[in-house]
C-alpha cells in the first residue's frame, strides 16, 4: 500500500512538473531565417546587412548592446519599400527597446513612400511580431507566407 501511494505521488509530481515546465525557445540562426523570408519575399536583387556591426545597426537606429544576432535585407534597386529585419535580443529586457527602434525605422518607411500608393500600402500592411528575443519587421508582399516562416522557424 505504501509503495503504491509513493509510485502515484511520484507519477502526479512528474505530471506536475512536466506540465509547469514552459518551453525552451529554439536558438535559431538570424541569417538562416531572413534567408527564408527574402525567398519567400522574391526581392529583386536583394542585399543583405549584417547589423552586428555598429555603423550598419545604427542605420536602423539599434544599438549592438542590445542584441546578440541581426539581419536587415533589401531590394538593391531601393525601387520597392520592401524590407526584412531581425533581431535576435540579448535577453527579454532588451526587447521593449529593439521593439521601439524597429517601430522608428516604420515611422520613416511610412514617410518615406507615402507618395507611392502601392509601396505605401505594403508599408502600412507591415509585420511588427515579437517571439521570444526574436523581433521581425517584415514589409513586403506575402505576409501570411512571412508569418508562417517566421513562426516555423522559432
Amino acid at each position: 500500500m505504501k509503495i503504491k501511494k509513493l509510485k502515484n505521488l511520484s507519477i502526479l509530481l512528474l505530471i506536475t512538473f512536466v506540465g509547469c515546465s514552459k518551453p525552451q525557445a529554439k536558438d535559431v540562426s538570424v541569417e538562416e531565417v531572413v534567408e527564408k523570408l527574402a525567398e519567400n519575399a522574391e526581392l529583386e536583387s536583394p542585399q543583405y546587412l549584417d547589423l552586428t556591426k555598429q555603423e550598419n545597426a545604427e542605420q536602423f537606429l539599434l544599438s549592438t548592446d542590445d542584441f546578440t544576432q541581426a539581419m536587415a535585407v533589401s531590394s538593391a534597386t531601393k525601387e520597392q519599400a520592401d524590407k526584412i529585419i531581425l533581431v535576435k535580443a540579448k535577453d527579454t529586457k532588451t526587447v521593449q527597446d529593439v521593439e521601439r527602434a524597429l517601430s522608428s525605422v516604420l515611422v520613416g518607411l511610412t514617410n518615406t513612400w507615402e507618395s507611392n500608393p502601392d509601396e505605401a500600402k505594403k508599408v502600412e500592411e507591415h509585420i511588427l511580431k515579437t517571439k521570444d528575443t526574436y523581433v521581425l519587421l517584415y514589409v513586403g508582399e506575402k505576409n501570411e507566407q512571412a508569418k508562417k516562416i517566421f513562426d516555423e522557424s522559432l
